[in-house]
């Protein structure tokens, strides 16, 4: 599921509503949608494809994996990554981005952007800069809404060229194995 504008008027005059308006308007639930609002708009649509037919990229696969992991360790899914992978690597500024500038942490990035959107936060249909309420953040966690500085990515990457700390041998082996089906000669 990818975030962007919330209608959309194609070429031939058709009015399309574009995630999240259209989960929230399917679900006839209020903005802004959360986690199990989109796994249960996801969940009720069919497959693009049979299982172990293709190789995809998915975002929604990712929130999917962030929500396993906290049913099963028993914690939030930021709680687990922060003391499971993180602190035992020396990373300790890492942090989930939030969705307006007043929720920035201290010394982040001001982000710019040319692009407007219809603010996703809630139903006031307010426009505001895409990068300040354009999408939900907090909707991103698992598949990719983490803030990292560039010392604690290096640090993240040396966790796959020093195994033990937080991926054995075999882990890291496992992860970068060519998959058994779905890769074409372009590597997807």
């Amino acid at each position: 599921m990818a975030h962007g504008d919330h209608v959309r008027l194609d070429p031939a005059g058709t009015l399309t509503l574009r995630p999240p308006l259209r989960i929230s308007a399917a679900l006839d639930v209020p903005l802004p949608i959360g986690h199990d609002d989109i796994i249960r708009y996801a969940t009720a649509r069919p497959l693009d494809h049979a299982p172990g037919t293709e190789m995809v990229y998915s975002n929604y696969g990712y929130l999917l994996l962030g929500r396993i992991v906290e049913k099963v360790s028993g914690q939030p899914y930021e709680t687990y990554v922060k003391t499971k992978l993180l602190q035992p690597l020396g990373i300790t500024r890492m942090m989930l981005g939030r969705s307006l500038r007043s929720e920035a942490a201290a010394g982040e990035v001001r982000y710019e952007s040319q692009y407007t959107n219809k603010t996703v936060l809630d139903t006031s249909g307010a426009t505001v800069p895409y990068p300040y309420g354009g999408f939900n953040m907090p909707n991103e966690d698992a598949n990719g809404g983490w803030l990292a500085s560039a010392v604690d990515l290096v640090r993240w990457t040396l966790a796959f060229d020093r195994p033990g700390t937080v991926l054995s041998s075999t882990s890291i082996a496992k992860l970068v194995a060519k998959p058994e089906i779905g890769v074409n000669e372009y590597g997807s």
